[in-house]
């Protein structure tokens, strides 16, 4: 009897074990690069002629580019029906 009170102990044992061996967290992972993120893309703009692109400015100047530098108004309201119709 001592035998076999043994022998179940030991499997339920290892089985426990075992369920955890292949459970590893995301810092853990080499396969995981990021979690709750947008993939990763580049940045480009369309330049206004070809020697901008051989020019060694990190951003040249292009007709396309806006600025958003400024001062801004912004009317903030809990929902619609709160807003500033005519703003």
């Amino acid at each position: 009897m001592k035998k076999l009170s043994v022998a179940v102990s030991v499997t339920v044992l290892s089985g426990a074990f075992g369920l955890f061996a292949g459970v590893t967290n995301d810092w853990e992972c080499l396969a995981v690069n990021s979690v709750n993120r947008l993939p990763a893309r580049t940045y480009s703009m369309p330049l206004a002629d070809e020697n901008d692109a051989f020019s060694d400015k990190l951003e040249p100047d292009t007709p396309w580019k806006k600025t958003l530098n400024g001062n801004w108004r912004i009317s903030w309201a809990g929902s619609p029906e709160l807003r500033v119709r005519d703003f």
